[in-house]
């Protein structure tokens, strides 16, 4: 065995203790060296450090544990290069952790700073001290590396910072000086390792009050973080000077709060960075425009359910909502806002450079806000560029809406909603000339890029309109919209070489409900006030389709209503304009100003059709005008008026108006003679004003052809006219009353006649009757009227006999018949006057007229039964300038007194005698003139009981069979034309001007004559009034009246007599008895009855 091989003897206990001495010798010999060692080298390498970047870095007290890996720094500050703060600490405390050094890893299971301050200062040049700091420290830029290196291992268990305070100092800003304190911050868990979450949490403090909260979870490798960033009470004063630079309006108040849940992640090839669920609300702001202080007041916006995605470029707004809201503007004379005055200027125009080829654009973002919700605004606006300030007024109800814009720019806006109220204007101080209670929008649509406009429906409720016009002229809202010279010019519109788009636009309806119009007028001498109110209206259409009107309203108790529709040329328009009871008190100054009459009422209904074609117009239908009635000045009684004018079948067009019947009802008029014996229609109109300087003559216009007028039927029901002369003494009046009758075939044609006749009453039992013919339009060349007064009494006419022959007449009876027969200006007159018992009074002394022997012409003219029968024709004509009718009919009666001659006497009732009762041919009735006669034939029965009475009928076969072939010929042609006559209403002349009658004619023909006879004449003639006259003579020569019609229609009249003379005295019915027909000859008065005394 070698020596080598022997095993060596043990270690001995004795070298390990002093191992062990040694070793801990060292590490305590090392512990002393790092805890005296390391405070020295951190404070030079820092002095160091601040050297080298020009600042200066002060370091308090040092402490290292080398056994815990602790290192404290107490009082740490940092001084830029003028010496101003930077940093500052009371304590920073870092505690290490060795073990995982052995892996590889920086571990730290502590690192706080205590009560650290942060100064960030931005010079006027716009530089931070710290980026100065950064930029300084980092040197020269270094290549970049190929591949980028791994970031080393890290792992902090705890990140704090302990009452922090940081201060902001901007010069750019206006030297702002704030302040973040206390500022509290806790990171847990901060790696670099893969997979491994670090938890933070910052709390802060503004020195306004507001408060930060920012708290998630921090991964270093890969980058990401999540977390919820909390800002509340954040007053918007203290960011706005970094927002006045780009809005120059002094800081508003307001405050604002955001919840931001984000998330952040770089694992990608791009960084993505996401938000859900964010929340903002701004409560308070308030913002006043430059110079004029025009408010912008919101009382709150919220945002909620907000969505964000920087890859995809999205935002989603989910609800926006601005509540109680309130913005005003003023507008100068060029149409510019005052809210323009806080932009910054536009920068100097500079030369462009060259032009480079245009990049690709990029997609845009996307941005939806799905709900947008305004409520409870408050709008108003006001335009200086008027005469006087123009101001409007409205409350913003609610605005809601949809909004997306896609990443090319193109923004849609679907179910938007519209509701206003409270809308004003005014001009200056006074009272809003317009008002509207509320504005609704339906739900509307809007695509830019489709470039379609889809409004919804609009409803307006309680519209009203105010206008005024002053003496001067002056119309208020006229006024109030007369802009100042030189405001308002529209900018000149930038020249565009491509064409604009054309828009698809929806033509909404529009609905207007509880509106009011009013209008005053103080021009007129009497000021006019007009209310149109319970306005309701809707138009609708749209360019393709036509449009259509529907508008009604209210005037008084009268209502309104238009319906029209109109083609989409709106050249055809179509419609129907109703109205009932429209009081015309409001519009009767405007006819009447220039009068003195007195508007006492009336009232306009109308049914009319129209339509227009371009210059071509038509209108048909009917109207009315109701209760019309004009005074004097102090009078009670009307001047003019009536019950009823409805006009019917009216049918217009520019060269034709037709008018098919017109009803007349109870019309009156008084005709006053004053003690000059002017008319009282004399006096009517006011003296026109002087004039400073006489108007010139203007060249009258040329006159437009006037239409043709064609009327087919007056009819007048009860008329009245009310006759004084104040020139007599004493003075005269009567009243002519129940006037009845019709106007057929007025008509503006040449050669077209109008038939005429009327029927009425003088007293209890006079009348008149007026037959003839005319043309209304040439009445100086073409009349034919008659004039007939019956049994007016003679007391009534005394003061005209007075002042005619110079005597008082006390009783009688006057009968005239006065026809005038105008042709071509040629009067051809005959008159007959009838004075049944004319009782002379005294003569009038001192009497200045022509005075006749009136005794004499009595006693010589009065025949036995005490009548004067008298002929006067006259002739004339009326180019002739002394021609007087009155004249002629005095100078005529003068002639007769020449030719007296003694009239036969017959005695009946001892001298108390009556001529005969007569009728009128063709007729049964008895007319009240014949009735009188008959109530004083049975006063006499009665004063002698032993007197009987046999009454019967007596007919002329010639003159009643022409009468009663006429009856029934115009009454069929009449009847076959829809003419109905009324009770009690005389049978007119059928008008043959009118087609509808020429017709008739030839129905009756072709019935009566043979339809053979009828189409000869309807082939060889043509359709004229003198066709339809030829056939009407045919007709009536056809009519062949036998024996037993003229008996029954004296058996009619016979007991027509009867009945009457039995009407008042029944007791009489014994005694009065009926004859039997017989033939009688017709006299001047009519067909007289038989009358025999038992």
């Amino acid at each position: 065995m070698n020596d080598t091989d022997a095993p060596k003897p043990p270690l001995t206990r004795s070298r390990w203790p002093r191992r062990l001495a040694w070793a801990a010798g060292g590490i305590a010999v090392l512990m002393a060296g790092l805890w005296a060692g390391v405070p020295k080298a951190v404070d030079y390498a820092a002095g160091n450090w601040a050297q080298k970047v020009g600042r200066k870095l002060t370091l308090g007290k040092v402490e290292f544990a080398p056994w815990a890996l602790r290192l404290t720094l107490h009082d740490v500050a940092l001084r830029d290069r003028d010496g101003s703060n930077m940093f500052s600490a009371a304590r920073l405390n870092v505690d290490a952790e060795g073990l995982p050094l052995l892996i590889g890893r920086f571990q730290f299971s502590d690192i706080s700073l205590d009560a650290p301050h942060v100064w960030a200062a931005r010079d006027s040049q716009g530089v931070w001290n710290w980026s100065r700091l950064v930029q300084d420290a980092s040197g020269p830029p270094q290549p970049k590396e190929e591949k980028p290196s791994q970031p080393p291992k890290l792992l902090i268990r705890m990140l704090a910072l302990n009452k922090g305070q940081v201060h902001v100092q901007d010069a750019l800003a206006g030297n702002l000086q704030r302040q973040v304190l206390p500022l509290d911050f806790h990171l847990q868990n901060l790696s670099t390792l893969p997979q491994n979450q670090g938890r933070y949490q910052l709390a802060a403090e503004l020195d306004d009050g507001t408060r930060l909260a920012w708290q998630g979870s921090l991964l270093l490798q890969p980058v990401q973080s999540d977390g919820v960033l909390k800002v509340d009470g954040l007053t918007l004063k203290g960011i706005w000077p970094y927002v006045h630079p780009y809005l120059q309006l002094d800081a508003p108040q307001g405050k604002l709060a955001l919840n931001l849940p984000y998330h952040f992640d770089l694992a990608g090839f791009s960084a993505s960075v996401w938000s859900r669920n964010f929340s903002a609300r701004l409560d308070g702001l308030a913002l006043a425009a430059p110079k004029t202080g025009s408010p912008f007041k919101l009382a709150s916006l919220t945002v909620s359910d907000g969505q964000f995605a920087l890859i995809g470029k999205q935002l989603k707004l989910g609800k926006v909502t601005l509540a109680g809201g309130e913005f005003a503007t003023v507008l100068d004379g060029s149409n510019q806002p005052d809210w323009l005055a806080a932009l910054p200027p536009a920068p100097a125009a500079t030369v462009p450079a060259a032009s480079k080829p245009a990049a690709k654009a990029e997609p845009g973002w996307q941005v939806s806000v799905p709900q947008l919700r305004l409520e409870n605004w408050q709008l108003g606006a006001t335009h200086r560029g008027f005469a006087a300030p123009l101001a409007a007024r409205l409350k913003l109800d609610s605005l809601q809406a949809g909004i997306n814009l896609d990443a090319k720019g193109a923004l849609k806006v679907n179910a938007a909603t519209l509701a206003l109220s409270q809308l004003a204007v005014a001009s200056g101080s006074q009272q809003p000339f317009a008002r509207l209670g509320s504005l609704q929008l339906a739900s509307s649509e809007l695509d830019l890029a489709a470039h379609r406009i889809t409004p919804g429906d609009i409803s307006l409720q309680g519209l009203q309109l105010a206008a005024n016009r002053d003496r001067q002229g002056r119309i208020d809202v006229l006024e109030a919209l007369r802009q100042t010279s030189g405001s308002g010019k529209p900018a000149a519109a930038a020249a565009s070489d491509s064409a604009a788009p054309t828009w698809q636009l929806r033509y909404p309806s529009v609905t207007l409900a509880g509106g009011d119009i009013g209008w005053k007028d103080a021009t007129t001498s009497t000021p006019v006030a007009l209310q149109l109110t319970d306005l309701a209206a809707k138009a609708s259409g749209d360019p393709q389709q036509g449009w259509a009107l529907q508008f009604g309203g209210a005037l008084g108790k009268g209502k309104l209503q238009l319906d029209a529709t109109a083609a989409a040329n709106l050249q055809d328009i179509k419609g129907k304009l109703q109205s009932s009871g429209l009081p015309l008190q409001g519009v009767a100054p405007y006819a009447l100003d220039s009068t003195v009459l007195r508007f006492g009422g009336g009232e306009l209904s109308t049914d009319l059709g129209f339509a227009v074609n371009g210059k071509r117009w038509q209108a048909d239908g009917k109207a009315a005008l109701n209760r019309l009635a004009l005074f004097e000045p102090g009078r009670r009684e009307p001047l003019l008026g009536w019950q009823q004018l409805a006009i019917s079948g009216i049918k217009a067009q520019p060269e034709r108006v037709a008018i098919g019947d017109v009803r007349l009802v109870a019309p009156q008029l008084r005709l006053i003679l004053d003690e000059k014996r002017v008319p009282n229609f004399a006096h009517l109109m006011k003296p026109a004003p002087a004039t400073a300087k006489p108007v010139a003559a203007s060249k009258p216009a040329a006159a437009s052809a006037a239409p043709v007028v064609d009327v087919r039927a007056i009819r007048v029901r009860d008329a009245r006219m009310d006759f004084a002369d104040m020139g007599m003494q004493p003075s005269f009046g009567t009243r002519i009353h129940s006037l009845s009758g019709t106007v057929l075939g007025l008509s503006s044609k040449p050669g077209r006649r109008g038939t005429v006749t009327l029927d009425g009453r003088v007293d209890q039992f006079g009348d008149v009757r007026i037959r003839g013919a005319l043309s209304p339009f040439e009445v100086t060349r073409d009349l034919d009227m008659t004039l007939s007064f019956r049994n007016i009494p003679l007391g009534s006419l005394n003061p005209y006999s007075i002042n005619f022959a110079g005597w008082q007449i006390t009783d009688g009876r006057l009968t005239t018949d006065l026809r005038y027969l105008l042709k071509d200006r040629q009067l051809n007159g005959d008159n007959r006057v009838v004075i049944d018992h004319i009782q002379l009074g005294n003569e009038v002394p001192n009497y200045q007229g022509t005075r006749l022997p009136l005794r004499l012409a009595v006693a010589l003219l009065e025949d036995s039964d005490g009548r004067i029968d008298l002929a006067l024709p006259v002739a004339g004509s009326l180019d002739q300038p002394d021609f007087s009718y009155g004249h002629l009919v005095w100078q005529a009666f003068r002639n007769i007194l020449t030719k007296i001659v003694t009239a036969p006497f017959r005695a009946l009732f001892g001298g108390q005698g009556f001529d005969a009762i007569y009728t009128d041919a063709g007729d049964a009735r008895i007319p009240p003139p014949e009735r009188e006669k008959l109530g004083k034939l049975a006063d006499l029965m009665l004063k002698r009981p032993k007197l009987a009475l046999a009454i019967g009928g007596g007919y002329d076969p010639e003159l009643d069979s022409r009468e009663l072939a006429r009856y029934r010929v115009d009454s069929d042609i009449l009847k076959r034309a829809a003419y109905q006559l009324q009770p009690d209403e005389p049978l007119p002349l059928p008008d043959m001007g009118d087609p509808a009658i020429r017709k008739a004619v030839g129905d009756v023909y072709a019935a009566q004559l043979g339809r053979f006879a009828w189409l000869k004449r309807v082939a060889t003639e043509k359709d004229t009034a003198e066709r339809a006259q030829a056939m009407r003579k045919e007709l009536l020569a056809a009519q062949k009246v036998d024996q037993a019609a003229l008996a029954a229609l004296a058996k009619a009249r016979g007991e027509a007599a009867r009945k009457l003379l039995l009407q008042d005295k029944p007791e009489l019915e014994a005694r009065v008895s009926v004859q039997e027909p017989d033939k009688v000859k017709a006299e001047k008065d009519g067909v007289p009855l038989l009358v025999k005394l038992k």
